[in-house]
């Protein structure tokens, strides 16, 4: 009789110790998506006070505005595109670590950038062939562009259909 109850306590000292384990273990998933979060937030910000400094620059990223190399901000503009891919390496890398609705609005974000951005396409293209950057990121946000295409042909189409039946 002893030893089966005592296997009993053991059992239930096991999973109890288990399910406490699996809570810590979410806890320490969930300080480390916090972490996460805030650091990519903390350089996002850097990088937003660095336009509020400089406004006018920020037409490079977020407007579609080229610039010519003769230009005397194109360096700056340049170092900009370079901080803007880091961030959005910092934010592939942390991925899996980032609460699971965060990333994907990461992911719409970089890919509007670098749909307005001609220097960033450039510094990532120049980037890719020195294996700077994951390539995966590229490959990334041509999946969204593509699924983009396709949600608007898909729109077009709809909407085509229902002017054709009134």
């Amino acid at each position: 009789m002893w030893p089966t109850i005592l296997d009993t306590g053991a059992l239930l000292v096991a999973v109890v110790g288990v399910y406490l384990i699996l809570c810590r273990l979410r806890a320490i998933r969930s300080q480390i998506g916090s972490s996460s979060t805030a650091s990519l937030y903390g350089q996002m910000i850097e990088i937003d006070r660095y336009f509020a400094s400089n406004p006018e620059l920020k037409h490079y990223f977020y407007g579609g505005k080229t610039i010519i190399e003769s230009d005397d901000r194109y360096e700056t503009v340049r170092s900009l595109a370079e901080m803007m891919a880091d961030l959005i390496e910092h934010a592939y890398v942390q991925r899996n670590c980032l609460p699971p609705n965060v990333w994907p609005q990461w992911l719409e974000y970089f890919t509007d950038i670098y749909n307005d951005s001609s220097m960033l396409r450039f510094h990532l293209a120049e980037a890719k062939s020195k294996s700077w950057y994951a390539n995966e990121i590229l490959q990334l946000i041509e999946e969204v562009n593509l699924k983009r295409k396709k949600q608007g042909a898909n729109t077009t189409s709809d909407a085509d259909s229902s002017s054709s039946q009134g």
